[in-house]
C-alpha cells in the first residue's frame, strides 16, 4: 500500500516538473518573440515597410545588439531607436538564438492579408510564413499579423482592425497554451529560413 502511494507521488511530481518546464519554455518563446517582432517593426519603419532581405541585414541594424554566444548561436538584444512612431519599448529580453525562428526575409507585409486561420496570404493566394517559431506553434500567427498591421501603417495602407503592436497579457497567455504544447516537440534549434510559400 505504501509503495503504491510512493509511486503515485513520484508520478505526480514528474508531471508537475514536466508541466513547469513546458510553461517556462512557452513563456520564453513569447518573451523572445515579442522582442524580435518589435525589432522587425523598427526595421519596417526604417525601410519603408519592407522586411530585411536577409538575416545579416537585420543583424547589422543599429537597434540590434549582437551578444557573445556559444555553439554557433546567434544571440541578440533589441535596442530602441532614437525616434519611433511605435511607442512600445523593448524590455531587454535576450533572444538566445535567432535560428529558433522562421522569418520571411525580403517580404513586403503590407501586401499580405490574413485568413480566418491567422495565416498570412500573398496577393496570389499562397501562404507565407512571415514569422514563426521553430516549434511551429500557431501562436506565432499573432505576431505575423502585428508585422502586417505595422507595415500597413508605415506605408499608409488602411489597415483592418488587428492585434495592435503587442497583444494584451491575457491573449498572450492564451496563445502560450499552444506554444507550451509544441515546446516539447522541438527542443533543438533549426536554421532560420527564408519565406516559405505553399
Amino acid at each position: 500500500m505504501r509503495s503504491g502511494l510512493i509511486v503515485v507521488a513520484v508520478c505526480v511530481l514528474i508531471g508537475s516538473v514536466g508541466g513547469a518546464i513546458m510553461m517556462r519554455n512557452a513563456q520564453r518563446q513569447i518573451g523572445e518573440s515579442r522582442e524580435l517582432v518589435l525589432g522587425l517593426i523598427y526595421y519596417l519603419e526604417s525601410s519603408g515597410g519592407k522586411m530585411p532581405q536577409s538575416q545579416e541585414a537585420f543583424l547589422s541594424s543599429p537597434f540590434v545588439e549582437r551578444l557573445p554566444a556559444q555553439d554557433g548561436r546567434i544571440s541578440l538584444r533589441i535596442r530602441p531607436p532614437a525616434t519611433s512612431r511605435f511607442r512600445t519599448d523593448p524590455r531587454g529580453t535576450v533572444i538566445r538564438d535567432l535560428r529558433d525562428f522562421v522569418i520571411g526575409w525580403g517580404a513586403e507585409p503590407a501586401t499580405l492579408t490574413v485568413d480566418q486561420s491567422g495565416a498570412a496570404r500573398t496577393p496570389a493566394g499562397g501562404t507565407l510564413k512571415l514569422f514563426a517559431w521553430a516549434s511551429k506553434s500557431k501562436a506565432a500567427n499573432v505576431y505575423g499579423e502585428m508585422l502586417i498591421d505595422a507595415a500597413r501603417e508605415i506605408t499608409g495602407i488602411t489597415a483592418k482592425p488587428g492585434a495592435g503592436l503587442m497583444p494584451p497579457p491575457k491573449q498572450a497567455r492564451s496563445e502560450a497554451g499552444g506554444a507550451g504544447d509544441s515546446a516539447s516537440e522541438s527542443a533543438g534549434a533549426t536554421q532560420t529560413a527564408p519565406a516559405e510559400r505553399e
